[in-house]
């Protein structure tokens, strides 16, 4: 008997044991991997808020130098392609255009290549030919269907894209964002 128990022993795991572990290690391996591709989304994330943080303090420069924001730019009423601008607005200015040091135009292109898109528009309350608003959105990686979007007035925070309304209000020619308490509101 004492044989047969130590040629047991000695025989190592059984394939039903084997299988469970090989299962557990892919379950543990699953969940790794699905942290750690979230915490590289929230990593992005934090990267388009500094990034349209930098973009709006740069807005405030050229604001301070002209006194407004470029040739107001939107598609009809909506915000419109960042990468579409032309030079004359805030969002494509080249030192050619208007003397500035073209410094929007870099910040805004990381925006776009860490989120994929970003949309911008720039307002006169009264249709004039200078922009005294702007708005910048852009879609957050890590939280589906939201948006970050910064504008003139201070505002930097999230809005909820629901039912074909955009972030970004013209309301009274002024681009400005809409929080997403408002947009849950109306």
């Amino acid at each position: 008997m004492a044989l047969d128990r130590k040629s047991r022993a000695e025989r190592g795991f059984t394939l039903i044991e084997l299988m469970v572990i090989v299962a557990v290690l892919g379950l543990l391996a699953s969940i790794i991997i699905a942290s750690i591709r979230q915490s590289k989304l929230r990593a992005v994330d934090a990267a388009l808020k500094s990034e349209l943080g930098s973009l709006r303090a740069l807005a405030e420069i050229y604001y301070d130098k002209d006194g407004h924001y470029g040739v107001p730019y939107s598609g009809g009423g909506e915000p419109a392609d960042c990468g579409s601008a032309p030079e004359t607005t805030l969002f494509n200015d080249t030192a050619a255009a208007s003397g500035h040091n073209g410094d929007i135009r870099p910040t805004l292109i990381e925006v776009m290549r860490l989120a994929g898109s970003a949309l911008c528009a720039s307002a006169h309350p009264t249709g004039g030919s200078v922009a005294e608003s702007f708005a910048v959105e852009t879609p957050l990686q890590s939280a589906s269907g939201f948006k970050w979007c910064v504008d003139n007035s201070g505002y930097s925070g999230v809005g909820e894209i629901e039912r074909g309304i955009s972030v970004i209000d013209f309301g009274v020619g002024k681009a400005r964002c809409v929080p997403s308490a408002e947009l849950v509101s109306s």
